[in-house]
């Protein structure tokens, strides 16, 4: 019979095995998630700036000094000046202006009117022309824009019908164009008149 202590010498440290299991399981995982790329977000979401100056909507005038006037910074940003010290110097927006007119990160649906149509469908990275909503004049720039899977679709979606509009227009102009050339032209009494008078 064997004692205790000969019992535990037999046994072998199986430690080493577990620690190499997990390894390789992280390996494993590292290297799916590097073939799978960038997760895309569950929701769609833009990031963007903008410049806001309010006016008296009953006085035109002072409309008019206010849209001129983003007409100039808009010029200076595209120029080469910086966005947002412009934003913090000129921008109305008391909780944007602080962080040089940064609206942070937006769900659609956040903003309204003519903002919310811009972030969705304007170039990123683009300073817009000046834009009216309710609370005053604007100048936006996208600095980031994510589509769902969904939305991403959608819109490959309208891309494809337009194009493929674009494509059935431009065949039925053709169409026209060639159906116009093809028809044989009618002759005119005056040339009928020539030919029968020198018989």
């Amino acid at each position: 019979m064997q004692s205790d202590n000969e019992v535990v010498e037999t046994k072998k440290d199986t430690t080493w095995l577990w620690w190499g299991g997990a390894i390789v399981l992280i390996v494993i995982a590292i290297v799916v998630l590097s073939f799978s790329g960038p997760a895309r977000p569950r929701y769609s979401y833009v990031r963007a700036r903008h410049i806001l100056m309010k006016f008296n909507s009953q006085d035109p005038a002072e409309s008019a000094r206010v849209v001129e006037r983003l007409r100039e910074l808009r010029q200076r940003i595209i120029n080469g000046e910086d966005f947002g010290k412009l934003a913090k110097e000129y921008s109305e927006d008391e909780y944007s202006a602080p962080r040089g007119g940064d609206l942070g990160f937006a769900k659609k649906g956040q903003f309204t009117g003519p903002i919310e149509d811009y972030l969705w469908e304007g170039p990123v990275g683009e300073v817009s022309d000046v834009i009216r909503s309710t609370y005053g004049y604007h100048i936006v720039q996208i600095m980031e824009r994510r589509l769902s899977d969904v939305e991403a679709h959608l819109k490959e979606q309208e891309k494809m019908l337009k194009e493929r509009k674009l494509d059935q227009t431009v065949d039925a102009h053709a169409q026209s164009v060639k159906d116009s050339s093809a028809k044989p032209s009618q002759p005119t009494e005056s040339s009928n008149n020539t030919s029968e008078g020198s018989e």
